[in-house]
């Protein structure tokens, strides 16, 4: 636990550190509440503008994903609320991924002064970059079918070949439905569920991003869009709660000026962060009724893009200021 207590003008915050907290809470949320995921990554990348910016003063990375859960915890009641659960909860999902959230979560959280971060940071940047980029080429592809052709069934692609007589069609199973046969090979990927939700619990207690691992599952395994974001919203829930009670029980860093997470010189941001997020969960809401399934694609797939470019971008910043190997 932290026991040196730092200058309060070294942490004292201005208007332009909460207005920046502000947006942040206010961006994440507006997608959070729409699509059940992206909190995270919303908030970060409004977050390292403020970095770029100079705006941010002390509050590093861990600071941010600290009110990041504040800010998501307060309106995850009314997005449970909106999202249809009884009609749109998984039972497969509920046993497996959140049982791996609460597993993955807290080991995260406590690796956060153990583990070189910015490694971590450029890894995940890397892989949802490729993964949006992938998702990005399905789309354009899927763009290219003319309506009057019968598209593929699922798992399935439609490949070209040209010979003498012509060019033929014919439906081959895709290398994304070989790879599931292959390592996951239960029903409902069962295997996939538990893997993914365990490395997005582990990347969200880590470096507070606990998205993209789901979104890849549910590009690899789709679902219709309202069990996408109902499920993917009670496991956001899971995860936050376990973050919050363990920030509880943990001790802050030492470059931290408090012994403990929540103190009262903050409430005032707690307050300003709070209700900016009240103000984003009925946009988010109101948002949904316009994305259609392909739509949600799309917004998914900028999701990772964002969040890939936020992951490298801080990574470097990392590196230049604390080296290769700092947590």
């Amino acid at each position: 636990m932290n026991t040196t207590v730092n200058t309060t003008e070294v942490w004292e915050m201005g208007i332009e550190t909460i207005s920046l907290y502000c947006a942040s809470a206010l961006f994440g949320n507006i997608a959070f509440s729409a699509m059940g995921f992206g909190m995270g990554i919303c908030f970060l990348f409004v977050y390292q503008i403020g970095v770029l910016a100079g705006v941010m003063g002390n509050c590093g990375l861990k600071h941010a994903v600290f009110i990041q859960n504040i800010a998501i915890l307060v309106v995850q009641p009314l997005v449970l609320w909106k999202a249809g659960l009884k009609k749109n909860l998984r039972l497969d999902m509920m046993l497996t991924m959140v049982p791996m959230q609460l597993i993955g979560t807290p080991v995260g959280q406590f690796l956060q002064d153990h583990v070189p971060s910015a490694i971590l940071k450029i890894i995940v940047g890397v892989i949802t970059i490729a993964v949006a980029l992938w998702q990005i080429y399905n789309i354009w592809k899927a763009t290219r079918t003319s309506s009057t052709e019968i598209p593929p069934k699922d798992g399935y692609e439609m490949v070209e070949t040209k010979t003498d007589q012509g060019v033929h069609h014919q439906e081959k199973q895709s290398w994304v439905t070989r790879i599931k046969v292959v390592f996951c090979p239960l029903e409902r990927a069962i295997v996939g569920m538990l893997f993914f939700a365990f490395l997005s619990g582990f990347t969200g207690g880590l470096i507070g991003v606990r998205g993209p691992p789901l979104i890849i599952f549910f590009f690899l395994w789709e679902y219709p869009k309202a069990q996408t974001r109902a499920n993917g919203t009670v496991i956001a829930t899971v995860n936050t709660l376990v973050r919050i009670i363990t920030y509880m029980l943990k001790g802050t860093p030492a470059e931290y000026p408090h012994d403990t997470w929540f103190v009262r010189e903050d409430l005032y941001l707690y307050l300003a962060v709070a209700g900016t997020s009240i103000i984003a969960a009925p946009i988010g809401i109101f948002l949904t009724r316009y994305l259609n399934k392909s739509g949600y694609k799309i917004a998914l797939t900028m999701l990772l893009i964002i969040n890939g470019i936020t992951m490298i971008t801080t990574a470097s910043l990392d590196i230049e200021n604390r080296g290769l190997w700092a947590q």
